[in-house]
């Protein structure tokens, strides 16, 4: 591939990949995070969001905008954040209904289910280039596992007309979840009570319902996650550069436990799923390994031709 080519090539490949987080947002249990992760843009994400400090602010006050730029990595940033919300869109409208279907939840839930457990071999290699796995990287696998299927497990709550104070604060932890692989933002916005209430908002926006409350909701909800994910993800790379296979294999452990959340036999709130032939099921996310290894396989023997 030509050095004219992979410039073009990859804009599309960051768009598609802020495509696939910002359809996994909306489903429980699988996070935006856990996309960057499996797609090897985690770092350089982290690392982008955390530059949005005095240095930026410094750059805007000069009016050196290309130096802004570069600082937070705009090319980047920009293409992922368009993916994101074209996805987020997308599967709002479309996976969501696929949720709340007795019918259909089930072989959604095994889909996402099956793309986690196929993709952790990616993960798995990944700690290995950095460290040799030994006791102290299981432990902390199994911390993050035992973190996840803690969370996936608490009960979700209904809250009606929640003030503003409370929204924002919803939002900076569900956005910090979203950075974390295995704790998605949907998910502890459900434990929270308000992730069938902005869904709504959302929709009312859509179709330009109530728009002066829903509007000032949505910007609420937006500072609370500038707020949130600049803070963390500072947090995040200085975990990064002080404790690399360390962190990752948290991640790897939180990446793992969320499919408790995903296992396709546990009903979700105000649904109640037809229980589907285990052998369907299981097909379904085996079908889904599959082909993930095959993804993978395809893109090893193409870098080996290179």
């Amino acid at each position: 591939m030509t050095i004219e080519e992979q410039q073009t090539r990859q804009p599309i490949l960051t768009w598609l990949k802020g495509f696939g987080m910002g359809a996994a947002d909306v489903v429980p249990g699988f996070s935006g995070g856990t996309v960057a992760l499996l797609t090897g843009i985690y770092e350089e994400l982290v690392t982008a969001i955390s530059h949005f400090d005095k240095t930026l602010v410094g750059h805007l006050a000069k009016f050196d905008l290309r130096a802004a730029a570069r600082h937070i990595n705009f090319p980047f940033l920009a293409m992922l954040i368009l993916g994101i919300g074209c996805g987020f869109i997308t599967s709002m409208l479309t996976i969501h209904k696929l949720l709340k279907s007795p019918e259909t939840s089930p072989y959604v839930f095994a889909v996402f289910a099956g793309l986690i457990l196929g993709s952790s071999r990616f993960l798995w290699r990944a700690i290995q280039k950095i460290r040799a796995i030994g006791p102290g990287e299981i432990v902390l696998m199994l911390i993050g596992v035992g973190v996840a299927a803690g969370i996936s497990s608490l009960t979700e709550t209904l809250v009606v007309n929640p003030p503003l104070w409370f929204i924002f604060m919803c939002a900076v932890i569900a956005i910090c979840a979203m950075i974390l692989p295995g704790i998605s933002g949907a998910m502890m916005l459900m434990i929270f009570g308000v992730y069938h209430y902005l869904l709504g908002i959302g929709d009312n926006v859509i179709h330009a319902r109530e728009l002066p409350r829903s509007l000032t909701i949505c910007v609420t909800f937006g500072l609370g996650c500038a707020v949130g994910l600049i803070g963390f993800s500072r947090f995040l790379k200085w975990l990064f550069a002080t404790r690399p296979a360390g962190t990752m294999c948290v991640l790897f452990g939180l990446m793992l436990g969320s499919v408790v959340r995903l296992w396709p036999y546990q009903p979700i709130k105000e649904v109640t799923p037809t229980t589907p032939a285990v052998w369907v099921v299981l097909t379904v996310i085996i079908s889904a390994v599959i082909i993930i290894a095959a993804t993978e396989y395809a893109d090893r023997k193409s870098s080996t031709k290179k």
